[in-house]
């Protein structure tokens, strides 16, 4: 028998704002304060499925474990399977892809590459699979080749010492047009525009280095040249990471899926209170007013 696909999932980062106290366990592998979402979408692209509240700092993996053993969870058909990423491993109803191989589809640089192996020919035809209804979250995104940011880098060299585009807090409002031109003038082939390709990897790659930046002023952290990369003893790596992360750890004790809503706001529905608000001068008739549940009417 031939198992049917019934989807994809994947976790998506979206953006918190906690207390200081839980910062640690939000904070993801880039940095930000983030909730971990599991979606799970059919080939239509609809959402059939969603599990929210995990922390940021959480892997993949443990939120798929957590929503398959939900009495309300993720359920998959005998006989069927969804498509996953490398961050989760094959089994019964789960489809990863072979780890070591390209299988996002930005990797593919829209058809212009074509598989070599039969495990990125795997890897292309369950994406093209899972992608077969349109373009979704991402399709913008690409993979930056060393020789691409090499280019960027050096057009920026160029930008900082040029006084038209140079200014006090950093460069002119237009900068970005002109790096996409550098760029497309040093690699005529590359198609890097300036929104979103050269905005989006500026940010990432400011990021990366403020992460190196405050590694380098700590005690123990040095930059190997040679292999160009941060040096440091096992001993005091593990100590920063503590000060950094803290001694707290993602729990998923506020995750919950569409039924858990439900049934949570059920509990906690507000009480209806019916006013006659015919008195009232420029309003007619009567309506209901919602007041939330009173610690006293809770207790």
């Amino acid at each position: 028998m031939i198992a049917t696909m019934k989807g994809a999932f994947d976790g998506t980062m979206i953006l918190v704002n906690v207390a200081c106290e839980d910062r640690p366990k939000y904070r993801t592998r880039k940095g930000t304060l983030a909730m971990n979402v599991l979606e799970v979408c059919s080939p239509e692209m609809e959402f059939t499925y969603v599990l929210l509240g995990w922390e940021g700092s959480t892997h993949d993996g443990r939120i798929l474990r957590d929503a398959i053993s939900r009495p309300n969870g993720l359920k998959v058909p005998k006989g069927c399977y969804y498509l996953c990423d490398g961050g989760c491993t094959n089994g019964e109803g789960f489809l990863a892809p072979y780890r070591g191989h390209l299988y996002h589809l930005k990797e593919w640089n829209r058809g212009v590459r074509q598989p070599l192996t039969a495990e990125e020919y795997f890897n292309l035809s369950k994406m093209d699979e899972s992608s077969a209804s349109g373009g979704g979250r991402g399709r913008n995104k690409r993979v930056w080749t060393a020789e691409e940011d090499r280019a960027l880098i050096s057009a920026l060299s160029e930008l900082v010492v040029d006084p038209h585009w140079r200014c006090e807090n950093g460069f002119r409002s237009s900068y970005m047009v002109k790096l996409e031109e550098v760029i497309s003038n040093a690699l005529p082939r590359c198609g890097l525009k300036a929104t979103p390709h050269i905005d989006s990897r500026l940010k990432t790659l400011i990021a990366k280095f403020r992460v190196i930046s405050q590694m380098l002023n700590t005690s123990g952290f040095v930059w190997d040249d040679e292999r160009k990369m941060v040096s440091v003893e096992g001993v005091v790596y593990d100590e920063y990471c503590k000060n950094i992360y803290g001694k707290d750890y993602a729990t998923g004790k506020l995750a919950e899926g569409y039924v858990e809503t439900i049934n949570h706001l059920e509990k906690i529905a507000p009480s209806q209170v019916t006013l006659d608000s015919s008195d009232d001068e420029g309003v007619g008739g009567s309506g209901t007013v919602n007041f939330p549940p009173s610690k006293k009417n809770q207790d």
